[in-house]
C-alpha cells in the first residue's frame, strides 16, 4: 500500500529525484556531480515546501523576484518546476566550471552550487520565521 507523503516531504523528494537526473546520466560523472545536485536539491526543496506551506494566499508570497512569477497557492507544480530547473541549472554550471580548461573555474567550480545553497537555506529560515509568527497560514498537517 501506498502512502501519501505530505507536501514539503514531496517537494523534496521531487527536486532531490529530479536533481540526480540531471546529475547522472553518464556512468563517468564523478561524485562531485551527485553530492552537488543532492545538497543544492535538498537546499532548495526546503526552500520550496515552505514556501507552499502556507496556506493564506492574501499573506503568503513569493520574495525571490526570479520565482515569483511560479508562486501559485493554486498550483504548487509551476513552483517545484521552476526550482528543479533552477538546481539542474547550477548542477550543470558547476560541472562545466570543474571540468573548464581555466584554471581559475576549476578552483571555484563549487561556488555556484554554494551560493544556491546558502540563498536557499537563508529564504527557508525566513519562510519558517513567518509561518511561526502566522498561525491562521500553516497549513494543516
Amino acid at each position: 500500500m501506498c502512502r501519501r507523503l505530505p507536501g514539503l516531504q514531496r517537494s523534496v523528494l521531487a527536486l532531490v529525484l529530479a536533481s540526480l537526473a540531471v546529475a547522472t546520466p553518464a556512468a563517468s560523472q564523478r561524485l562531485a556531480d551527485v553530492a552537488t545536485a543532492v545538497v543544492t536539491g535538498l537546499a532548495s526543496g526546503l526552500d520550496v515546501g515552505s514556501t507552499l506551506a502556507c496556506r493564506n494566499p492574501t499573506r503568503c508570497s513569493e520574495s525571490n523576484p526570479l520565482a515569483a512569477p511560479f508562486f501559485d497557492p493554486q498550483h504548487p507544480g509551476y513552483l517545484v518546476a521552476a526550482d528543479a530547473a533552477a538546481v539542474a541549472g547550477v548542477v550543470l554550471l558547476s560541472r562545466t566550471l570543474r571540468q573548464s580548461s581555466s584554471r581559475t573555474a576549476r578552483r571555484l567550480w563549487w561556488a555556484p552550487a554554494a551560493a544556491f545553497t546558502v540563498a536557499s537555506l537563508v529564504v527557508w529560515r525566513s519562510n519558517v520565521r513567518q509561518l511561526r509568527q502566522c498561525p491562521e497560514c500553516r497549513r494543516a498537517p
